[in-house]
Parts: C-alpha cells; structure tokens; sequence
C-alpha cells in the first residue's frame, strides 16, 4: 500500500516526571525526509517489538518475521537482531574482546524514570 507524500500520524506518550503524569499527542509525518529525525519512528518499532518479541524461545513462529523485518528496517534490536560495531574509516568489523565500561547516568532529583508508552491501540494510524 502506497502511502501519499504527506501522510501523517500521531502518537500518543505517557510520562511522569516529579510525582505528575503528563500524556502529549505528538504528530508526525510517515514520509520523514531523509533528514529528518527518527525518534518518534524508533519508539513506535520498538513499541511494536515489546508486543510481539518474547524472547527468542516464546515468539510464536507467526510473528518472528514480522519482528525480524520490523527490527531490520527500523534499527531497533530485537531478539532475532544483533549490532556489529564497524571501523568506519576501513569499512570492517571491530576486531578483539569486548571492553566494559561503566557509563554514569545523571540523576535527577524527585523524578521518576519511565519508558514512555505508546498508547492508541495496536499500531500506527493515518490521520484523515
């Protein structure tokens, strides 16, 4: 289905932040310019993913090319994906044992982490 130039969708995000909910509808074009900045893109894959991936063993055979096909063309990592990092200069995987490293995460006083959630009912929409 050929979706026209100028279609557009909306998404609705649920958040806390000190104690208070807040819900923002935020629209989007399906259509991004090449440019554009996919976020709103990414939190719909990966909503869709957390639906339907359960882990490698528990998807049912049914929806594991639909998870692969939304990780792939998404960037999203699923169960059924994986990321490689690249040497961009030589164009080549990066070579050797795998380094941790302990990155701090900033912490803001009286507010409380949370994923924000796709709410709307199974999908992204066309708005008329």
């Amino acid at each position: 289905m050929m979706l026209p130039a100028e279609a557009a969708g909306a998404v609705c995000l649920q958040h806390t932040l000190q104690g208070k909910s807040f819900k923002d509808k935020v629209m989007f074009s399906v259509k991004p310019k090449s440019d554009s900045n996919l976020t709103i893109h990414h939190l719909a894959a990966k909503s869709l993913l957390q639906d339907k991936d359960m882990g490698f063993r528990e998807t049912p055979a049914s929806a594991k090319k639909d998870v692969l096909n939304i990780s792939l063309e998404s960037g999203v990592v699923s169960s059924y994906t994986a990321f490689i990092a690249m040497n961009k200069e030589l164009n080549i995987p990066v070579q050797g044992p795998l380094a941790r490293r302990d990155i701090p995460r900033p912490v803001l006083l009286g507010a409380t982490a949370m994923m924000p959630k796709y709410c709307g009912g199974g999908g992204l929409h066309p708005i008329n």
